[in-house]
């Protein structure tokens, strides 16, 4: 199943996978598991700069997670970083649900980590069933990544069914900018083929979630209900999507051009 990742063919050796041990170890006592976020990108050819290994544990497995991580040398430290934090938000205020842990080479004031978090907050269907079909394992490794274009179906479901409004205004919304921005890494290098397999209610939503403005990303997630329940076709509304980021660029042209003109005067 290396054929999903077929840059791993030339970075198998980096020292990135030999501090995946820990995932090992989950796959060796039966923790369901999958790596996730930046990780992903970067295997698929994004240049993005590695920083937390975020690392997806069956709900209900998430505590035996937790004490084989414990056993495997690693220590368990708070969240340091505000970028995961907002307390004014009703959900998820303290950063991701889960644990954090440090491997146990780093130093005291050295932030990179290890998260686990439960699937469930990504939406990622981990169960007995769906492991094999929604994950790969690499040749001698034993660490899980995410099939890719089950991935993408993921990052879609989060981004507008937990993100989506109206349920944005309580979430942290530190949260939703990394997977926003995790996602628009990921874009970046999922092939188009993969991208044809989508249904066209998530084909509508990758053609134009990046390039919309806010305002255009609500009337987005609006289309892409309709599409899905059949009550307008693709093609009308990315039309309809088309129009709407046409107009606003247009009024946005003609502001900047008002603004220029009363500096000049």
């Amino acid at each position: 199943m290396a054929t999903e990742y077929p840059r791993y063919t030339t970075v198998q050796n980096y020292s990135v996978f030999s501090e995946l041990s820990f995932a090992e170890a989950f796959e060796g006592v039966g923790i369901r598991h999958c790596v996730v976020g930046d990780l992903v990108a970067w295997l698929l050819g994004s240049d993005v700069v590695l920083f937390d290994t975020f690392v997806l544990i069956a709900d209900e497995q998430l505590d035996a997670a937790r004490n084989v991580i414990l056993s495997n040398g690693f220590r368990e430290v708070l969240e340091p970083d505000p970028y995961f934090c907002k307390p004014s938000a009703k959900k998820n205020p303290d950063g991701w649900p889960g644990y954090r842990f440090a491997e146990p080479h780093r130093a005291l004031d050295d932030y990179v980590g290890i998260k686990l978090v439960p699937a469930s907050f990504w939406k990622f269907d981990l169960g007995q069933e769906a492991l094999c079909s929604n994950t790969v394992l690499f040749p001698g490794r034993w660490f899980r990544f995410p099939v890719p274009l089950y991935y993408v179906r993921v990052l879609i479901s989060l981004l507008l069914e937990r993100f989506g409004p109206p349920s944005a205004e309580d979430e942290n919304s530190k949260l939703i900018a990394y997977i926003k921005l995790n996602y628009g890494y990921l874009m970046t290098h999922i092939p188009g083929d993969l991208i044809s397999q989508l249904s066209p209610e998530d084909q509508l939503f990758v053609k134009f979630f990046i390039i919309s403005p806010n305002p255009t990303r609500k009337k987005l997630y609006a289309q892409w209900d309709q599409v899905r329940q059949g009550t307008v076709t693709k093609e009308e509304a990315e039309r309809y999507i088309e129009m709407d980021v046409h107009m606003r660029l247009k009024r946005k042209r003609a502001l900047e051009r008002r603004e220029l003109d009363e500096e000049m005067q």
